[in-house]
């Protein structure tokens, strides 16, 4: 079996990194933006990636995370389209993209959606690699205050046949309560924006 975990910083730069009892310590990368953990893993006829996109602070990168999610970390890859700006993050009941590629070509496959609240959705890229899903409002217990909420992390998953291998990728991240579906309306802070103009 032979296994690499690789730290590609903003401005795509990257390090080799070592595990140290199944733990990693991430070097400084001195940039902002995202940056991406990446594992592939082979044995025998299977391989198998992980990814995992982090936002860092620090002197601006000057690069666009687009250069990032689209660079081809691994042969089988899901890939966000686009990761959510510096000040956004991945929130319940919003739609995202993503877009699954093998070799750096789109692939149609399937693709399970999993979330640590207990939501399993199955879902499939289409002839350009394109899968597009409304994250799930699955939050219990949740507080009237957006700090007061901790984040979930959901995965997505696929797996496909090539050449007599198999090749299974995964992608997680993050996701948070989203404010419109409690305590936030929109509706009513537009009133209150037009009433203040007023």
């Amino acid at each position: 079996m032979s296994a690499e975990v690789k730290y590609i910083f903003s401005t795509l730069e990257s390090k080799d990194l070592k595990l140290d009892a199944n733990m990693i310590n991430l070097p400084r990368s001195g940039s902002d933006n995202y940056h991406a953990i990446v594992a592939n893993v082979s044995r025998d006829n299977n391989f198998y990636s992980a990814i995992y996109y982090t936002y860092n602070h620090g002197k601006p990168s000057q690069t666009s995370p687009t250069k990032l999610t689209t660079l081809n970390k691994s042969k089988f890859e899901i890939h966000p389209y686009p990761l959510p700006r510096e000040h956004d993050r991945y929130t319940s009941s919003k739609e995202y993209k993503f877009k699954v590629s093998f070799d750096g070509k789109p692939t149609q496959v399937k693709v399970q959606l999993q979330t640590l609240n207990g939501t399993i959705v199955d879902l499939q890229s289409d002839e350009q690699g394109m899968l597009t899903f409304m994250l799930p409002n699955d939050f219990a217990d949740v507080k009237m205050h957006r700090r007061q909420n901790m984040p979930s992390y959901f995965i997505l998953a696929a797996q496909t046949q090539k050449e007599g291998s198999r090749y299974s990728t995964t992608l997680s991240a993050p996701y948070h309560v989203n404010p419109t579906d409690y305590w936030q309306s929109v509706t009513y802070g537009l009133i209150t924006l037009i009433m203040g103009v007023v």
